[in-house]
């Protein structure tokens, strides 16, 4: 499966743990772009296959997948 865009939006009552759920979804596959602590979201993109398992994380109440990633190349090739 392709590289997916991914915002996650952590629970209220474990905005204080955003780190140690950011180490979370990184060992689970996420790359991790932005971390926005006083909103509680996390930015990055994952392989949608581990989608399923970022959802489960703890401390994650809500994720939502934004699209495939396209990669723009050089337009004068």
């Amino acid at each position: 499966m392709s590289e997916r865009k991914i915002v996650v939006m952590i629970d209220r009552a474990k905005r204080d743990k955003i780190a140690d759920i950011v180490d979370a979804l990184t060992h689970v596959g996420m790359t991790v772009e932005r971390k926005l602590d006083s909103i509680g979201l996390i930015t990055g993109h994952a392989d949608g296959q581990s989608i399923p398992e970022l959802e489960c994380v703890d401390g994650v109440a809500s994720l939502r997948d934004e699209g495939v990633m396209y990669a723009i190349g050089n337009p004068e090739e």
